[in-house]
């Protein structure tokens, strides 16, 4: 045998091994496919249920303000809208958390606060009047 024939027997027999690996290659890919489409399922199918069990939503603290009526904590995630009740007068700040982010009527703020309610709504109306010109100095705009 030549040499030649040689490298030649050499080139033949290593193609045909490479071809053997990679044919076993493909079958072994496509083993490892239907193996995973059997166990895994695409995010685009799961039910919304399902989803939120398994997602995570980022919240971050800034801006957020909490204050404290008789014992409440409300949790203002509007920095602008924070300072401004921040800003108002105790009594006044009450009843526009009780009212607003309690979701209390007259009668019941002033049963909590002891006042009566002809006292909470001129309180309300004067406390949004003063909220209103705290935020157009901040030239709050939403």
């Amino acid at each position: 045998m030549k040499l030649e024939d040689f490298y030649t027997y050499q080139e033949q027999t290593f193609d045909s091994f490479m071809g053997k690996v990679i044919k076993n290659e493909g079958k072994d890919a496509k083993k490892e496919i239907a193996r995973r489409a059997d166990h895994e399922i695409s995010i685009s199918q799961l039910m919304e249920r399902e989803l939120a069990q398994i997602a995570a939503a980022d919240t971050y603290d800034f801006g957020k303000m909490t204050f404290y009526v008789r014992n409440n904590a409300i949790t203002v995630h509007d920095m602008f809208l924070g300072q401004a009740i921040a800003a108002l007068p105790p009594y006044r700040r009450e009843v526009i958390l009780l009212a607003y982010f309690m979701n209390k009527n007259d009668p019941q703020i002033g049963e909590l606060l002891n006042v009566t309610p002809n006292t909470i709504r001129y309180r309300r109306k004067t406390s949004l009047e003063r909220l209103k010109q705290i935020l157009e100095m901040m030239e709050y705009e939403k």
